[in-house]
């Protein structure tokens, strides 16, 4: 059966300032549908789909790797020292689903830091 599909759309954000500062936010979401999600044995093909019709024929159907949402916001801030050297921080955070669960979107919350942090990193 060749009636599978999939995609995914994803939007990303980015800026450094000039005072060692990097923020990035990024955003996907994606969609796989299959009929079957094949098990590790024939038998588990079968008996874990359950079909309400025909299960020679099964309908379409999310699939158990459908990429559902994901979120992450990243920064980084890096110190030279003397001219000889750097050091530099980040931290990083992520929220996934797999399959089709929720997600609280904090999108607008770091658009607000980054739009705060450049208005406070221009000179006077």
């Amino acid at each position: 059966q060749n009636v599978g599909r999939s995609w995914n759309a994803a939007l990303s954000l980015e800026k450094p300032f000039s005072n060692g500062l990097f923020l990035k936010a990024a955003y996907s979401y994606g969609e796989a549908k299959n009929t079957v999600d094949p098990g590790s044995i024939a038998a588990g093909t079968w008996q874990n789909n359950p079909q309400s019709n025909d299960p020679n024929n099964p309908g379409l159907g999310f699939s158990s790797n459908s990429p559902g949402k994901r979120l992450f916001v990243t920064g980084s801030y890096r110190k030279e020292w003397f001219k000889f050297g750097a050091t530099s921080l980040g931290l990083f955070w992520e929220r996934r689903d797999i399959g089709i669960g929720g997600l609280t979107v904090l999108l607008l919350i770091v658009l607000v830091l980054i739009v705060a942090q450049a208005r406070a990193s221009r000179p006077r």
